[in-house]
């Protein structure tokens, strides 16, 4: 078909032809992986080798003044423009229309395309197209592009997995953008009390990497982020904490048994069912089913109007207390190692905001290098672990409450 209306436009000049041909493959070309087969095909007829193309140097683009040529890059804009409404495309596919962008099409379109990536496409998936396509001279622009594409997402209020933030990470340290970095360190700053995050970012290799490399501007955004993970550590206290039957953290929709939860009371009678059933029912909605059922058991009890509900807290909040002590003093010991490997060339002064009271520059300082609540709690990690098996000894009998 493109071999007929290629020999009619040009030994007939039909050019309309070519605009109605294209108007009609809109409708059965539906995916971007056809629109692209299709421009090769095209490419192939209207660009034979002995045909000399009109090259921009200035903007590294191919100008074609072919009609049918242009209708079908239009073709391929307006369908990445409108993927949500045919075939979903993939990430691979993404790519080979970013790859064709930059051979054959101008700055403007170029744009075009990374402006419906932004808009259509998560930060996961952006960070994978990113890492697919060559960062050449000639991709500077579309790929510059998808990097602040990438840099307005982190940016923005909507929140981001830890995965895909690694993900940024990954084109951002081998390719060496300090900017972008420091446009994003402020962000992460603001996420120092996420575990889950820093946890994932201070175990991987690339990053691990880059932290030795105690001269580079990326190196000391790093260590930033790290000052940044153990003051939000230490701000909410590392000591093992004193059992209590308080659970401050828990809600509920109930003012009575909301105070309960938060109270020091281990057991208490909800009177507020209407018969054994509505009992059953409603301790199995709020809690069997409900994450506060972790710490507390709800018993359904009497019959009639005078049944009930009885709430029994268990030690398992206590427990939990623990293991996130146990785990946040693991990860300071990792952090001051991280820290204390960078001493050489980072500024005494500017090392930890809660430590440079207690440092000086003398060797023997630095050998015995000492982050507040880290080491004057290392006795206290084996002490808390002791606990956790305790604790869980405790659980076993019903009778004992200490």
């Amino acid at each position: 078909s493109i071999n007929e209306i290629s020999n009619a436009v040009h030994q007939y000049g039909m050019t309309a032809l070519a605009v109605e041909f294209t108007a009609m493959l809109s409708t059965t070309a539906q995916s971007i992986t056809v629109v692209l087969r299709l421009l090769e095909i095209a490419k192939q007829l209207l660009c034979p080798p002995s045909d000399v193309r009109c090259s921009n140097s200035s903007s590294n683009t191919v100008e074609r003044g072919d009609v049918l040529w242009n209708s079908l890059v239009q073709l391929l804009v307006k369908r990445m423009i409108d993927a949500s409404k045919h075939v979903p495309p993939t990430d691979s596919e993404y790519v080979k229309a970013c790859n064709f962008a930059i051979t054959e099409c101008d700055i403007a379109t170029q744009s075009t395309l990374v402006t419906c990536l932004e808009g259509q496409l998560k930060l996961a998936s952006l960070n994978n197209i990113l890492l697919q396509i060559t960062d050449t001279p000639q991709s500077k622009h579309l790929v510059d592009s998808l990097k602040q594409a990438c840099i307005s997402q982190c940016l923005s209020s909507k929140p981001q997995s830890s995965v895909d933030w690694l993900g940024v990470l990954r084109w951002v340290i081998p390719g060496g953008h300090a900017e972008l970095m420091a446009a994003i360190v402020p962000k992460l700053i603001q996420l120092s009390a996420s575990p889950e995050l820093f946890r994932l970012l201070f175990v991987d290799s690339l990053v691990c990497a880059e932290l030795q490399r105690l001269a580079s501007p990326i190196s000391q955004h790093l260590r930033s982020i790290v000052k940044a993970r153990i003051a939000a550590i230490t701000a909410n206290g590392i000591s093992p904490p004193v059992f209590s039957w308080c659970m401050p953290d828990q809600t509920f929709h109930i003012p009575e048994v909301a105070a309960f939860l938060h109270g020091p009371q281990q057991e208490m009678t909800y009177h507020g069912v209407n018969d054994l059933k509505h009992a059953r029912n409603w301790a199995n909605k709020h809690f069997l089913y409900n994450g506060t059922g972790a710490y507390v058991t709800a018993t359904p009890g009497g019959r009639g109007q005078s049944a009930y509900v009885t709430l029994t807290k268990n030690k398992s909040h206590h427990t939990r207390k623990v293991q996130m002590c146990v785990a946040n003093l693991e990860e300071l010991r990792k952090l001051r190692t991280i820290l204390e490997s960078s001493l050489s060339v980072v500024d005494n002064d500017s090392l930890c905001p809660v430590a440079s009271s207690n440092f000086t520059s003398s060797t023997a300082a630095r050998n015995s290098f000492t982050v507040p609540g880290i080491r004057k709690h290392e006795d206290d990690l084996e002490a808390t672990k002791e606990v956790t098996k305790k604790t869980k000894v405790i659980d076993l009998t019903n009778d004992d409450e200490e």
